[in-house]
């Protein structure tokens, strides 16, 4: 090899080492642009938050999905952990297909009651969604609805005992619209 051909091909390998550099800190700069921007969006949120890519790898949790995981490490594995403490099979089911969806970039919910580190039982509302402009990403949020599941409980009740009480009532209850015909009789 000639000092021609030599010079040539040490140009090559510092061009290609330099390429490489300039990719990875291309990378590296918008991975930590991106990290920013989610701590921006879910930092402040009271709901559990969780940001994975396809490849199951966690890019961000805010502190109450930490809280939220006691002693488990953040990431999907946790949800299926928190999830699966009350052994129903059918939940376990139901979760790996929202999971499953999730994965492969649809959006899908789910309602489930759990029972939390300290023992106590809550409803939580799952749910999975894409991130945009961000080409395989989830956006994996959990909301606690046991005080809307327990108000709803609390109508429900209601609803049954005046229904209860009227097709029992020892009077007559009827309901008029405003053109004088009747809506409801018992």
């Amino acid at each position: 090899m000639n000092h021609g051909q030599m010079y040539i091909m040490m140009g090559m390998i510092v061009i290609s080492v330099m390429i490489a550099i300039v990719v990875y800190y291309r990378s590296y700069r918008k991975n930590f642009r991106d990290r920013e921007i989610l701590e921006e969006i879910f930092d402040g949120s009271t709901s559990a938050r969780l940001v994975t890519d396809i490849q199951d790898n966690t890019l961000f949790f805010n502190p109450a999905f930490d809280d939220l995981c006691g002693d488990v490490d953040p990431s999907l594995d946790a949800i299926r952990t928190i999830f699966s403490r009350k052994k129903n099979k059918l939940i376990e089911e139901r979760l790996e297909s929202l999971i499953q969806n999730g994965m492969r970039g649809h959006e899908d919910a789910m309602e489930v009651d759990t029972v939390t580190v300290s023992g106590e039982e809550r409803w939580y509302r799952l749910s999975a969604q894409p991130v945009a402009g961000w080409l395989g990403t989830i956006h994996w949020s959990i909301d606690d609805i046991t005080e809307r599941r327990t108000i709803e409980v609390v109508i429900r009740e209601e609803r049954e005992k005046l229904v209860d009480f009227t097709d029992h009532a020892p009077v007559g209850f009827y309901a008029m619209d405003e053109n004088g015909r009747f809506t409801f009789v018992n």
